[in-house]
């Protein structure tokens, strides 16, 4: 990476990946596991359902620590920019 160029944290992208899963993920689940022909096909769906639905609070956890480190990063690159007085 260029040292003009300031780093980004990848918790921020994978905070997008899991709001993504968290909106499109649990409805189509809840959907088979309601159809699903067996008990235990049924209660996996289920869980994976509520596991998807939980991916919401993940992502916020991500967007929060993502961004509290993009600012002391950023800050750190300022420091090191600005001649010593």
């Amino acid at each position: 990476m260029p040292a003009d160029l300031p780093r980004k944290s990848k918790l921020i992208v994978a905070g997008v990946i899991f709001l993504a899963a968290a909106i499109l993920l649990p409805r189509p689940l809840a959907q088979a596991s309601n159809a699903a022909p067996d008990y235990g096909s049924r209660v996996l769906l289920a869980i994976l359902s509520d596991i998807f639905a939980a991916c919401f609070f993940v992502s916020i956890g991500c967007f929060i620590i993502g961004g509290m480190r993009n600012r002391r990063w950023r800050k750190e690159a300022e420091l090191q920019k600005s001649p010593p007085q």
